[in-house]
């Protein structure tokens, strides 16, 4: 009877270890399939975009061409801007609320359906200092249906600062960005500064992305493949 007991109790222990082994396999396939799903989809030339809310995905969803893009799709950075001020930018301008805004043709807000949100810019360029257009640059893609000329007016609309803090500028009301990640937008002021590069502004920036994403879930995937 002892004996007896001592087969049953390591046999309960194999069948144990063996649902285990069989549960541990089956979260690594699906683990496995879904990043094999994110490498297809990114190597389908998926662009990548800045993370949305699922409201202002819906939106996104049902836009047409030529109604209009993002600030991020539009423009690119001067060949003069380096790797640091290109991160800062980027993140500032994210943080901001104002990388993923959208850019509509006439320069107007639009509409929206129950259910969906949407920021855009309605360009009010100014006519004196530094703004956003001496660091980016209008390019626009065809499908968006916006002219340069337009563009440029939104960059214009942000004064630009090389160097040096926002917050002291008492009595400011309008918009600014900071070559140190810092923002002003009226009484809203904030700084950035952990962001390492830019992922989204200029086709050749969103190019190095997806492919450094690929490259990131190739490694994923050896390392289940150990």
């Amino acid at each position: 009877a002892p004996m007896r007991r001592a087969l049953e109790a390591q046999r309960d222990r194999l069948a144990g270890e063996r649902v285990r082994l069989q549960h541990e396999k089956s979260e690594l396939d699906r683990r496995r399939e879904q990043l094999l799903e994110e490498k297809r989809a990114w190597e389908t030339d998926r662009d990548p975009e800045p993370p949305r809310s699922e409201a202002r995905m819906l939106r996104r969803a049902v836009i047409q061409p030529g109604e209009g893009a993002p600030l991020y799709a539009v423009c690119d950075f001067r060949a003069d801007v380096d790797e640091v001020r290109r991160a800062r930018i980027e993140e500032a301008l994210e943080r901001a609320g104002l990388l993923d805004a959208w850019i509509a043709p006439d320069g107007r807000f639009g509409g929206l359906a129950e259910g969906q949100e949407e920021a855009w810019i309605v360009p009010q360029p100014v006519d004196f200092g530094y703004t956003l257009a001496d660091v980016l640059v209008p390019s626009p893609s065809e499908e968006s249906g916006l002219k340069e000329e337009t563009i440029d007016a939104v960059l214009r609309t942000f004064l630009w600062v090389e160097d040096g803090d926002v917050g002291g500028l008492d009595g400011f009301g309008g918009a600014l960005v900071s070559g140190t990640g810092a923002y002003r937008l009226g009484p809203l002021a904030g700084r950035t500064g952990g962001k390492t590069r830019a992922a989204y502004i200029g086709k050749e920036t969103r190019r190095r992305t997806r492919l450094l994403e690929i490259a990131r879930l190739e490694r994923a995937l050896a390392e289940i493949a150990e």
